[in-house]
């Protein structure tokens, strides 16, 4: 998914969803990068 503003994002559900509510974990900020033969993702998520 992707953001207005053409950022990636993550939106989680179910159980995730859950105990990231109950941790009361702000929305996860996601990075991806990629070249023809390797691709990675980072995310990181802060508590409010």
């Amino acid at each position: 998914m992707r953001a207005a503003d053409g950022r990636p994002t993550l939106q989680l559900h179910g159980p995730a969803a859950a105990i990231a509510a109950v941790l009361r974990i702000g929305p996860p900020a996601l990075s991806i990068s990629h070249t023809a033969d390797h691709a990675i993702a980072s995310v990181v998520a802060l508590g409010m």
